[in-house]
């Protein structure tokens, strides 16, 4: 009984870590790699913006807005809240981007849709998805109807 007991609590204690791994980032990163993206013109843009946390090993995905110009990112990011207003995000890029010495590389520019990763004081890694601009999913097949049915 016993034993039973302690098979029971590994898998659901495996089944409850594997529903907060910070997948979120990933399921993103490949609907974008395996889709694609339209070019991404100049503008205020939507996004889906990622927010890990390597250290609890979760991600959390909120809507933005941020400004394009050129295929870089040069406007600051604004995050939608749930009365549907446009704020600015509580963190701030970590002072390692400022740093004269040992400067972290900022990179501004679009890749696939997507972001570079960007380090935020507190230590998160933050991605930016571009998803207005996403190509649709390819049509399926449909599926014949029995041949009784015919």
């Amino acid at each position: 009984m016993k034993k039973l007991f302690l098979l029971l609590f590994i898998c659901s204690s495996a089944l409850l870590s594997a529903q907060t791994k910070g997948s979120c980032f990933l399921e993103y990163y490949d609907l974008f790699v395996t889709r694609g993206v339209n070019p991404i013109p100049d503008g205020i843009q939507n996004v889906i913006v990622t927010v890990r946390d390597t250290k609890e090993n979760t991600c959390f995905a909120t809507m933005g807005q941020i400004e394009v110009k050129g295929g870089k990112i040069v406007g600051k990011l604004k995050l939608k809240n749930r009365a549907g207003e446009y704020i600015k995000p509580k963190n701030t890029l970590h002072e390692k981007y400022n740093d004269k010495e040992a400067p972290l590389k900022a990179d501004f520019t679009i890749n696939k849709g997507m972001s570079h990763n960007f380090l935020t004081k507190d230590m998160k890694i933050v991605n930016v998805f571009f998803i207005d601009f996403l190509k649709p999913q390819a049509p399926s097949l449909v599926e014949a109807p029995p041949a009784k049915k015919l």
